[in-house]
């Protein structure tokens, strides 16, 4: 309404290092998570979302770290929760799961429940190697859009229970 506080997200994209980094990944995560705790000290209800590339499986140390701050996986919500899902969520090019959205536990009280999905997009098929061949027209990326959807605490039926 009129003379409402904007609705404010703090997005912190990453792009951990790639390969067989495994210890590096964990390096940068816990420095990550050490910076954002600094900053949630002064701003309590900070909507916090970590995203991006983080080059690791699910079940990675560097994955675990953010779990261990609070932060909540956004597969957590997703919209298919019976049988077996993986091929619903991988969001790479190589068929693995390495894009994450992290979501504070500010935001996730904000998440849409079951709104968590990887959106398809333009598959340039068996014959293309993402490592080595040359995009083609229309292809954005070898990895694929994540989309959650959020609702401002005031206007969410979950929270407002």
């Amino acid at each position: 309404g009129k003379g409402a506080e904007p609705y404010v997200v703090s997005l912190v994209v990453v792009h951990h290092k790639s390969g067989m980094h495994r210890r590096q990944r964990e390096s940068e995560a816990l420095q990550l998570v050490e910076l954002l705790d600094t900053r949630l000290k002064d701003e309590a209800d900070l909507n916090l979302i970590v995203l991006g590339d983080f080059n690791a499986g699910p079940f990675d140390r560097s994955i675990e770290v953010y779990k261990d701050a609070g932060f909540v996986n956004a597969y957590e919500h997703r919209w298919q929760r019976e049988g077996d899902t993986r091929d619903l969520f991988r969001t790479h090019e190589s068929d693995r799961v390495i894009d994450y959205v992290m979501l504070h536990p500010n935001a996730d009280a904000e998440v849409v429940r079951n709104s968590f999905q990887v959106v398809g997009t333009l598959h340039p098929g068996d014959k293309y190697d993402w490592r080595k061949d040359e995009p083609p027209s229309g292809y954005a990326a070898d990895h694929y859009p994540l989309v959650i959807d959020l609702v401002t605490t005031e206007r969410n039926p979950r929270k407002s229970r």
